[in-house]
């Protein structure tokens, strides 16, 4: 059977005390012809007092404990809160640069076809002014060179008619 200093040794908490209460119950004497057995019942209110003195220790360990777990998970769901907060904020950066990205894209396209469009009707234009400018040309030269041709047969004619001035044919 237990004794009371082994009871002391044994009561730093709730379990233990219960653990020696069930020790000494199993250790005890039992009655002849029946289940019952003999206790000490001095040392058996003796741990029930001391596990009463305990449970108040014990609950307020395990208010401590949870209050401690509380904090912990509040903490994990704010730091889980401020890790999700971030992570959107990165993510709509990463969206708003993209879509940056894709828009200057677009713009770029649309400059380098307007450009290209430009490009294509000042060449057009420019080979129309050409055209237009040795066309002309064309026509000046034409006259310039009636004008010449017709001036050459007059001076031609004039020519003649001197030298035959100056050198009258044998014929008169």
């Amino acid at each position: 059977m237990a004794t009371s200093s082994e009871n002391n040794s044994r009561g730093d908490s709730l379990t233990e005390i219960l653990d020696t209460l069930a020790d000494y119950v199993r250790g005890a004497r039992a009655m002849p012809m029946s289940a019952s057995v003999i206790v000490s019942r001095a040392e058996l209110l003796e741990m029930i007092d001391t596990a009463r003195e305990l449970v108040p220790t014990e609950i307020a360990r395990a208010d401590a404990t949870l209050r401690g777990a509380d904090v912990t998970i509040a903490s994990a769901r704010e730091q889980a809160d401020r890790i999700r907060a971030q992570a959107r904020k990165e993510a709509e950066a990463i969206l708003a640069d993209q879509e940056v990205v894709e828009a200057a894209t677009k713009h770029a396209q649309t400059i380098e076809a307007e450009a290209e469009a430009r490009a294509a009707k000042l060449t057009r234009d420019a080979q129309d002014y050409c055209d237009r400018t040795l066309a002309q040309l064309e026509v000046n030269l034409n006259r310039a060179l009636r004008e010449v041709s017709g001036g050459r047969r007059v001076l031609g004619e004039q020519l003649a008619a001197y030298n035959e001035e100056d050198h009258p044919s044998d014929e008169s």
